[in-house]
């Protein structure tokens, strides 16, 4: 699929209409879903349970059940027809269209209040007992359920009437524009819609931006509190030199970005030299080394906000497979498919052919999807298939295969896997247990249940912590013999990424297989309508009192953050910023004199028509002017937004846009989504994910506009504003897209991660921008004589940006000598042949003869500086060595190329 042009209205991208329009499918696919798990309840109503016919449960379980799934069907149409409104208002239809889609939606909302009605009066005729032999009460209500099917099916007659008129004319966005384009956007779903754009091309922004042509920008680079320590002592060396105050941007990214945002805040306040030796804030920084897990009352605010996320987190896999259990237990009871063991010793059966419907869902998406793969194939033989039709069978066996293996899998597989489990536990007398012996000793309460959930737990928890030290990433040079290397790289590789993910999916399944079991074999499970309020009271629960952000470690993440780095250092007196007062970016991004600050990120997508293969991110930006996505030609332009409007729409209370959550989310690198990593970490998703291991944010899409949503904030009444606020928080589709790893770019919210997942220099953004003179600061994790992320960043300016680098750093290998000759090199970068950028480029090495209390902590350390970026508890001595390493290089660096403040005097006047 060709990345669609930006099109419709003034403020619409394509981006948003194919986002908006992949919504309204979601929804109306979850309708139809919970129609067709309806139907064979309903029908079950006058045949009843085959193990109780006659009895007082043959109605009320089938008929209860079937209400239970109509509620969420209700609530899924709604839903359905809420955002088919929405996205025929961004495509610009005409207001006559937009009114009957409007009336189609009013019309839906009163079907629904009836069918609520009708459900109210059904639940209680079905609590009335039923002889044996009467026939259960019918699942109508006279009238009122014929009027509400005749008032929903006008209401979808006039929302499909609306839906499916042309949009208007198409107009461009405003701003500066080149050439001619003509671009249709490709319907999906199999929607006519082509939106046809003739005249100016989409938007393009100007080269660079104007606030640093001319100017100096600085690179703090990623590597946690390794980075944050080797980045102050260059700082303080640029900013000893005037380079610094003179400079026009600080780039920051993770924990270089930790000290860029200190440096920032603290000059802001009119201190000429921030961090300066001997003085207080940097006397406070050095005893809040330790910032993650401190002692005492924020130690265990640590533990308990990752326990409350893994809490969040098993309670919706707990709500999930109980709901699932229930449903498919009652499906194996009433068609007959599993038989359990009876009290003559007849042994437990599995008959696939015992029901119909049963057979043909369980096989019927795989057969559908393999015959759409043949249809294809014939068809192709005979004729030219156009797009139209080779395109929506090849989505449709797509998706078919992919939904037909996992319903295959639930509906064959459980009841197979139940039967085997169960012959397992035989007696030794030959008798069966109507649920494996296996099951109850491992899933019950009242037996083994708590010591396997302790083990478990405990397990889970070791492959926790073995993944942040050895996962993937820069985890530091280990000296180990040739094949002790092959061994762990076979082990890290090959075995340890998926242990945890296996064991999570062993331990849902048998509580799925135990939970099944106990449906499918008592009766009294299937009428226990407990099960039923505790659900519902648990997930509602869940939704209103957390949300995938604030059940993540980010906020207690961000808060340290900003209370170890961010202080107030007046006459000399130093203490944090309270974290309550909001630094809003594009207040506190700024400076009346001296440089900005930026915070680089990564928004993570797997879009293959936007991203290229195996990126899996694109560049995110924290600017004071405009944040957003950024990127090379695969990026639509667009994808910013002022930044204080950005603030406000993520957030009414205005938190998700600030200096401390950018420093958070540009340091987010332990999440289940990491970019450019993503294909190492990809085994290790679900186990963050379950473990709420999960650093980065759901930001709003900068693609989208709220102003056609159905429901929006207004302005005009605090309380409303809020509820909408809590509503459009991220909930568990979006941990479910973490754990499975499918961001999109199309989505109402994108998961914005380390900037490091991207470019961990710093370096891409910089040229972006478009400097006559960068200064990149690299306390990246590389091996030693190994300069991966200077080569992956300068292909990436290449590839993104059309710019060359030409940078050497062959004079900073150590090779055969004892210490490398330099810690520096200098070069420049050229667009279309022309000189563009001088470069000067220093990287934390031993380089030369370094001060004796430098080399002595170097002799005691054989890794530094490359500790680890894992380890983040840093002692004094820690912190000392790699600061005063960088001030050293940086002091010579500057020497030997003469480098002065007046670069960065020459700003861009236009």
């Amino acid at each position: 699929m060709t990345p669609p042009a930006e099109t419709a209205d003034s403020t619409v991208s394509a981006v948003e209409l194919v986002g908006r329009r992949r919504r309204v499918v979601r929804a109306v696919v979850t309708a139809a879903v919970l129609l067709a798990v309806q139907l064979p309840m309903r029908q079950a109503v006058g045949d009843g349970d085959p193990l109780h016919r006659g009895s007082e449960y043959a109605c009320v379980v089938p008929g209860r059940m079937s209400l239970l799934v109509d509620a969420f069907f209700i609530l899924a149409y709604i839903v359905a027809a809420i955002r088919a409104l929405e996205y025929v208002r961004a495509r610009g239809i005409s207001a006559h269209h937009r009114r009957t889609v409007q009336a189609g939606v009013i019309a839906i909302a009163a079907a629904a209040v009836l069918d609520v009605a009708e459900n109210a009066v059904l639940w209680f005729r079905l609590d009335a007992p039923v002889g044996v032999g009467a026939e259960c009460p019918g699942l109508s209500v006279g009238g009122l359920s014929v009027l509400m099917v005749a008032v929903w099916a006008v209401g979808v007659a006039l929302l499909l009437g609306g839906a499916t008129a042309g949009g208007r004319t198409v107009r461009t966005l405003p701003g500066t524009v080149q050439g001619l384009m003509r671009r249709a956007v490709s319907s999906e779903a199999g929607d006519a819609e082509r939106m046809e754009k003739t005249g100016p091309a989409r938007p393009v922004d100007l080269p660079g931006e104007p606030h640093d042509r001319g100017g100096t920008v600085i690179c703090c680079s990623g590597g946690g509190i390794r980075s944050a320590s080797f980045c102050l002592g260059v700082l303080q060396e640029l900013s000893e030199r005037e380079i610094y105050q003179n400079a026009t941007t600080v780039v920051g990214v993770s924990g270089g970005g930790y000290m860029a945002a200190a440096f920032h805040i603290v000059r802001r306040q009119g201190i000429r030299l921030p961090f300066a030796p001997g003085s207080p804030e940097l006397a406070r920084l050095r005893r809040h080394t330790r910032y993650l897990l401190p002692q005492g009352v924020e130690r265990f605010r640590g533990v308990m906000s990752l326990l409350y996320g893994v809490s969040v987190n098993l309670l919706l896999i707990g709500v999930s497979l109980r709901a699932l259990s229930w449903v498919l237990g009652w499906a194996l009871a009433d068609t007959g498919v599993l038989i359990p063991p009876s009290e003559t010793g007849e042994t437990m059966r599995v008959d696939l052919g015992a029901s119909t419907w049963y057979a043909v869902v369980a096989v019927g998406p795989l057969v559908v999807a393999l015959g759409s793969f043949a249809i294809e194939k014939l068809l192709s033989r005979w004729l030219r298939l156009p797009t139209p039709i080779r395109t929506p069978l090849r989505k449709a066996a797509t998706y078919l295969l992919a939904a037909g293996s996992m319903i295959a899998l639930l509906l064959v597989g459980v009841p197979y896997a139940l039967l085997g489990l169960n012959r397992t536990a035989a007696t030794e007398a030959g008798a069966q247990p109507a649920i494996p012996s296996v099951l109850q000793d491992l899933v019950d309460p009242t037996t083994g249940g708590p010591a396997a959930f302790a083990i478990l737990a405990a397990t889970l928890a070791a492959l926790g912590a073995w993944v942040w030290k050895n996962g993937p990433g820069d985890g530091g040079e280990r000296r180990q013999s040739a094949w002790m290397k092959r061994v762990t790289r076979w082990l890290l590789n090959r075995v340890g990424p998926w242990l945890g993910s296996a064991i999570i999916v062993i331990a849902a399944a048998l509580v799925l297989l135990r939970w099944t079991a106990g449906y499918a074999t008592s009766v009294e499970w299937r009428s226990d309508w407990s099960d039923m309020w505790w659900l519902l009271g648990l997930a509602v629960g869940v939704f209103v009192l957390a949300d995938a952000n604030r059940t993540s470690l980010h906020h207690y993440y961000r808060e340290r953050l900003s209370y170890a780095y961010l202080v107030s250092s007046q006459d000399g007196q130093v203490e944090a910023i309270p974290y309550d007062k909001a630094l809003l970016f594009s207040e506190y991004g700024t400076a009346e004199s001296g440089p900005q600050l930026v915070m680089a990120a990564a928004a993570n997508a797997a879009d293959p028509e936007l991203v290229p293969a195996e990126r899996g991110t694109v560049s995110f930006v924290f600017d004071p002017a405009r944040t957003g996505l950024v990127g090379g030609q695969d990026v639509l332009k667009g994808g910013r937004q002022d930044t204080a409007e950005f603030e406000a729409g993520a957030d009414v209370l205005l938190r998700e846009v600030t200096v401390p959550a950018a420093m958070a989310v540009s340091g987010a690198a332990v999440s289940p989504l990491t970019g450019r990593f993503g294909v190492r970490t990809r085994p290790w998703r679900l186990l963050l994910a379950t473990l709420n291991a999960r650093l980065g944010i759901w930001l709003p899409n900068p693609y989208w506009s709220t102003q056609y949503d159905v429901v929006r904030r207004t302005g005009r009444s605090r309380l409303w504003d809020l509820l909408v606020n809590g509503a459009k928080k991220p909930g568990p589709f979006r941990l479910f897209r973490e754990a499975v790893g499918r961001p999109s770019l199309y989505d109402r919210m994108i998961y914005v991660t380390d900037g490091g997942h991207y470019d961990n220099l710093g370096l891409v953004e910089a040229l972006r921008r478009r400097p006559k003179r960068i200064i990149v600061i690299d306390a990246s994790n590389d091996d030693e004589d190994n300069f991966t992320t200077l080569a992956q960043a300068i292909a990436t300016a290449r590839m993104d940006l059309g710019i060359e680098v030409e940078l050497d750093p062959s004079p900073m290998v150590r090779g055969d000598k004892e210490r490398a000759e330099t810690a520096w090199v200098s070069g420049r970068a050229l667009e279309n042949g022309c000189m563009l950028t001088e470069i000067y480029y220093l990287k934390a090495l031993m380089a030369g003869k370094r001060s004796w209390d430098v080399e002595q902590y170097a002799a005691a350390h054989p890794e530094f500086p490359r500790r680890g970026t894992a380890d983040q508890l840093y002692g004094e001595w820690d912190f000392e060595a790699h600061r005063a390493l960088g001030a050293e290089l940086a002091k010579a660096m500057v020497a030997d190329y003469q480098l002065m403040p007046a670069a960065g005097r020459h700003r861009s006047t236009d």
